[in-house]
Parts: C-alpha cells; structure tokens; sequence
C-alpha cells in the first residue's frame, strides 16, 4: 500500500488516516472469500485423487515441513520410544508390562519363558565358552579375515529333534524370589534395578511420560520401568547421593558412580557403593 502526502491535507492528520484506510480496504477484493474457499475446494479435489484427504489442515502444514523421515530396516514407522521389556537374573526371567499406567509391582512378572529361545548349538554355552573354542571351520568367509571368522558347522546341536527338544529344556523353576507366573515384591524389583536407577544422571518426564524427559533412551527405559513398578525415583538418588563419577566413553565402553551407602545396602561403616553398567565384555 503506497500514500501519498500533499499540501492539501497538511496540519489534517484524520483526513490522512481516513484516506490511508480506505485506499487498504479498497485494495482487498470483495472476492476474496470465495476465492479462498474454492482455491481449498480444487486443493481437496487434488488430494483426494491422491488418498491423501486430512481431516486437520495443520497436519498438512507440519508434514509438508518434514525434511528427514527416520524408520527400521522394514521401512514402518515406530513410536519413537524405548522401553525395558524383560529382565534377566542367574536363574529367571521377568516380564514387564511396558502399556501400564499404574505404579504396581505386578507390572513384572516371571516368566521363564519369556525371549527364552536361542540357537541350540549354543543353548549351553556362555559367550565366554563360545570365544574360546576358536573357529570351528578353518574357512572363512569371502572377504573376511580367517583368524577373526567364528563360524558353526550346524545351527543345530544334532539332527535328532527330541534330542534337541530335551536340550531346550529351561531350568527348573527354583521359587526364588517367586514362582513363575508370580510378581516379585517392590523392595527386590528396586533391589534388582537400583544399578540402573543410581548410576544415570537422566531425568524421567512428568508422571513417567516423555513430556520433560533428559537423557539417553536407553536409560529412561530403566528409570520409566522402576517408576511404573512403585519405586520413587527421587527418593532413591537422595538415599545414595553420588559421590563420584566416571562417565561413559566409547573407549571403555562403561559408566560407574560412587555412592554414599543407603540402609537397606548394609555397607560396613566408611565404605562406598559403586554401580557400574555398560558393555560386558569390558
């Protein structure tokens, strides 16, 4: 919009405003309106040659903003969310209900079963064991070093399949601290995941959620596990106040904190508690 000032109005300051607005709305078409509504109109007629019809045009302006779209290897899009599945202690496996909204203990659950499966070449051996027995085939694989090439001759431990199925077998289930198909109490969930809890300096979002979350995912999944499971998070770091720290690195592969004892670690007088999690092989 252009104005242009004479002498004629000079010292009349209402008479410029007046002529300034009616020049802005004269500007304005008394079509406008409809030319918006059909120019929506054709738009929708396009999109929907295309299955692309949205019921929220925003959702339309914030994906026509999308300059990087991350997905698996299959190609889906996920949730964007880690969570912890499933712990694994010397003798049992528990299950956790990673859809809860309530803060009970009964979200994890054993079950000795559960992610239980494994090749059965391997069914009895500890990774240690299957390092140490070298490369069972002297010939490596095209482009790959031979002294570094560990390889199987058979994924199975023989060709006998009740034979297999015996080795299979799970251990017996021991009843400690509970019977598979029972929930472990708070105190030994929280015994079980302090580690966890303790040696992190994340921060969990607002009622367990991802609104205001700090820190690794992997991590958050710890902390957002303990927390739905009834442990309160703030009053564990404050039991056990870090009083050191080595942070994580890629060289070491490890993380470790130092703690002030809390009661229930039944630490001698002047002794330190340290957590330490990361790569087991380190």
């Amino acid at each position: 919009t252009a104005f242009f000032y004479t002498d004629t109005y000079s010292g009349d300051a209402l008479g410029s405003i007046n002529i300034a607005l009616v020049c802005a709305v004269a500007m304005v078409p008394e079509g406008l309106e409809a030319i918006v509504t059909l120019t929506y109109s054709y738009a929708v007629k396009v999109m929907a040659s295309q299955n692309a019809i949205v019921r929220a045009l925003p959702a339309v302006e914030t994906l026509g903003s999308v300059t990087v779209i991350c997905s698996d290897k299959t190609g889906t899009l996920t949730q964007n969310i880690m969570s912890l599945t499933a712990f694994v202690t010397s003798n049992a496996r528990y299950k956790n209900n990673v859809d809860a909204t309530d803060r009970v203990p009964v979200n994890f659950v054993r079950d000795d079963t559960y992610l239980a499966s494994r090749a059965q070449h391997d069914m009895k051996k500890t990774g240690k064991d299957i390092v140490a027995d070298g490369p069972n085939n002297p010939a490596g694989r095209r482009g790959h070093n031979p002294s570094n090439h560990f390889t199987v001759d058979s994924l199975h431990a023989t060709d006998n399949p009740d034979e297999a199925t015996a080795n299979a077998a799970l251990p017996p289930d021991d009843g400690f601290p509970v019977k598979n198909g029972e929930s472990p109490s708070r105190e030994w969930i929280q015994s079980a995941l302090s580690c966890g809890v303790l040696c992190s300096k994340c921060v969990l979002g607002e009622g367990g959620g991802r609104a205001g979350e700090i820190g690794n995912p992997t991590e958050l999944s710890i902390l957002r596990a303990s927390y739905f499971a009834g442990i309160d998070i703030e009053e564990l770091k404050n039991d056990a106040p870090i009083v050191a720290e080595v942070p994580f690195s890629s060289d070491y592969k490890f993380m470790a904190t130092v703690h002030e004892p809390a009661k229930v670690d039944n630490c001698p007088d002047g002794k330190y508690v340290c957590y330490v999690k990361g790569a087991p092989d380190r």
